[in-house]
């Protein structure tokens, strides 16, 4: 499988449904989705694109993500409320996270061994970004450029508005 468009129907995705797909390269979520369970697209290493920018996703399970090697932006929808311990650990190509405004809670080590983080852009404002909890484990995350609001997410690329960057990459959003 290298490809997959869920239905419409669909509300979360089963715990390991995906894991260790390794030529799955991009997934096409549906945007009734709630929840991506524990291990959903684990050591999948070559999935490049899964879109979660047009969901309604509160939960990103544990490792749910982790070893996805070819994602560059991790994109977290307004919606989310909460990222898995290791969600995803070991991502090593990620550049870039877009969190949505309404994440309240990192797991442990959800991005640990993400080396090539430079930018994080939030879409509240500053103070609304020091209250998110963000556990043990994320510290690769702290020498980041920071960027608040006024942002706009876009399939293939981040583009951004006012001082931010605008970067054509592979993406997950």
């Amino acid at each position: 499988i290298t490809s997959v468009t869920m239905g419409e129907d669909i509300k979360s995705i089963g715990k390991g449904a995906f894991a260790y797909c390794g030529a799955l390269s991009q997934v096409f979520l549906p945007s009734e989705i709630t929840e991506i369970a524990d291990e959903t697209f684990y050591m999948c290493f070559n999935l490049s694109q899964a879109s979660l920018s047009n969901t309604k996703i509160k939960r990103i399970g544990t490792r749910a993500f982790a070893y996805c090697d070819f994602l560059t932006v991790v994109t977290l929808p307004d919606t989310l409320e909460t990222v898995g311990p290791e969600a995803f650990h070991w991502c090593s190509n990620v550049n870039a996270v877009i969190i949505g405004k309404n994440v309240r809670t990192v797991g442990e080590y959800a991005f640990s061994k993400c080396y090539n983080v430079q930018s994080i852009y939030y879409l509240g404002t500053e103070a609304e970004f020091r209250n998110i909890s963000f556990a043990v484990g994320n510290d690769l995350l702290e020498p980041s450029t920071k960027y608040y609001e006024h942002i706009h997410v876009h399939e293939e690329k981040v583009e951004s508005v006012g001082d931010c960057l605008t970067r054509g990459k592979k993406t997950y959003s």
